[in-house]
């Protein structure tokens, strides 16, 4: 499990059911990070926001770093869970996209090794 702060701003009240369903949200965070890296921080804000047309909305800031970089997601919406899961969704799809970049760079220089070793074997 992901250790992480949790703070609330606004007229927000942090409950249990709001720190399980968040805990339920960052085990799929979770399963894109080295389990070994002892670096991984997450800071959580969840609050409320004040809109003149629509009245309250809910917002959920996310700030995310660890060996491989640093990553922010924040979005508001009407619902206090639809903001955990829009915020939680955006940092996946970050962390997904530095996944993909670093196997693509990683097997373009495996390319580039096998040609330059099948040169001088004489292989196809």
């Amino acid at each position: 499990m992901i250790a992480y702060n949790l703070k609330g701003s606004g007229s927000l009240v942090l409950t249990d059911e709001v720190r399980s369903y968040l805990d339920q949200k960052l085990d799929r965070v979770e399963k894109l990070i080295n389990q070994n890296d002892t670096t991984v921080k997450l800071d959580v804000e969840l609050g409320t926001v004040s809109n003149a047309r629509t009245g309250n909305m809910f917002r959920a800031e996310l700030n995310f770093s660890f060996s491989g970089g640093f990553f922010r997601a924040e979005e508001t919406c009407d619902t206090l869970h639809a903001a955990i899961d829009a915020a939680v969704d955006e940092l996946i799809h970050e962390l997904k996209k530095k996944v993909g970049k670093q196997r693509d760079l990683m097997r373009r220089g495996a390319t580039k090794v096998k040609d330059f070793f099948r040169y001088f074997t004489g292989g196809n």
